[in-house]
């Protein structure tokens, strides 16, 4: 199925992409036998990959959600690398940095599994911040035209 890992240092917005993007791979399915989450602070990473290797029950896939991967030193994700160079096609796995920086290691090993990095912090850029605030109103049901953003991107500045 594949493996995307989430970066970003605001809680919320990363919080919200994670959530987004774990509810389209369940769909309709059943979250309880489908998705397995480690946000326990004494995870061990062998028992992510013991996850990830189980295929499913009753499910057409496996989501594995690891929160925190940050917080892991190049030693500490060699069985998440291991596993990467041969994932299980019937298991997603969600890896989520937050505001610490992923091993490289590991970001070396999602892109060679086909895998991708998504940044959810806001954009840096005066330039891109309207088109950015377009696209979270509209991920919560909200349409603005363009005037609408570029005022919002004004008022707000960075501080979006």
């Amino acid at each position: 199925m594949g493996v995307r890992m989430f970066t970003g240092d605001e809680e919320s917005l990363l919080r919200d992409a994670v959530v987004a993007y774990v509810d389209e791979l369940v769909g309709d399915g059943d979250r309880s036998l489908m998705v397995d989450e480690f946000d326990d602070p004494d995870a061990e990473l062998s028992d992510v990959v013991a996850s990830a290797n189980t295929p499913p029950m009753f499910t057409p896939i496996r989501v594995v959600v690891v929160r925190d991967v940050g917080r892991f030193s190049a030693d500490d994700v060699k069985p998440l690398v291991a596993y990467l160079a041969e994932p299980n096609d019937m298991t997603s796995l969600v890896l989520v940095a937050g505001g610490g920086r992923a091993a490289k290691s590991l970001t070396d090993a999602i892109a060679g599994a086909g895998g991708d990095v998504v940044a959810t912090s806001a954009p840096f850029r005066a330039k891109d911040r309207p088109n950015w605030i377009g696209d979270q109103a509209t991920r919560h049901g909200v349409r603005l035209d363009r005037a609408t953003q570029a005022a919002l991107a004004e008022h707000f500045g960075e501080n979006v």
